[in-house]
């Protein structure tokens, strides 16, 4: 049920994770210019976790944001960033995007929610979240 709830999260958040794809090629666009050799040492700051959840998910509750920043801290953004270095040379930012894209999508499938031990955080999450409300909701009634 969690697992299914989480889900549906994630694909209700796509409209976000394609326009940080972009927003992610946009930038790896400049440092690639005029350079053939791009090292991952040299992508690390192309993406600041933290200011793009803050960004793309300022509807979401800070303490959510915290969450996904940890998460998304978890993809190994510049490898990807390198595996889609040619689409960006060959001047084309939306395929570099799409792709970008998907290895993120099947990354955070494969790697952030199927995992058991992933399933664990999730529930816990649930679990917070849950707490958070009952209390925010007593405090409410109480006052």
């Amino acid at each position: 049920m969690i697992a299914l709830v989480f889900w549906k999260v994630y694909e209700a958040t796509q409209p976000q994770r394609v326009l940080i794809s972009q927003d992610i090629i946009k930038r790896a666009t400049e440092i690639f210019s005029g350079r053939k050799d791009i090292k991952q040492e040299q992508l690390q700051n192309v993406v600041n976790w933290t200011q793009t959840v803050y960004r793309y998910y300022q509807h979401v509750p800070v303490f959510f944001q915290s969450g996904i920043t940890q998460l998304f801290s978890r993809i190994p953004i510049s490898k990807f960033i390198i595996d889609v270095k040619e689409d960006v040379m060959l001047g084309n930012p939306t395929l570099a995007a799409e792709k970008l894209y998907e290895q993120i999508s099947n990354f955070f499938e494969e790697q952030l929610i199927s995992q058991p031990s992933n399933r664990f955080t999730w529930l816990l999450l649930a679990i917070d979240a849950t707490v958070l409300y009952n209390l925010a909701t007593q405090v409410i009634v109480a006052g």
